[in-house]
């Protein structure tokens, strides 16, 4: 996927299981700590470059993550 610099992405998600908390991050910072286990969120990167937006859901089993990457483009 790839989007214009400033441009905005929507991002959806639905969890299942016994989770304890759900975080959303891009390139390792945070955008979304303890969201919802059903939810959405749109985000507008500005930085040139790859973006990798990871899903994590944190239960009694541990971590899981997915991971979705987009390439920003110049304006």
């Amino acid at each position: 996927f790839e989007v214009v610099s400033g441009s905005c992405v929507n991002l959806w998600w639905e969890v299942r299981g016994d989770v304890n908390r759900i975080a959303l991050v891009r390139n390792g910072t945070p955008l979304w700590d303890y969201g919802p286990v059903q939810g959405s969120k749109q985000d507008c990167p500005t930085t040139v470059g790859a973006a990798t937006y990871e899903l994590q859901a944190f239960g009694p089993g541990g971590l899981v993550k997915a991971q979705r990457y987009i390439r920003v483009n110049p304006r």
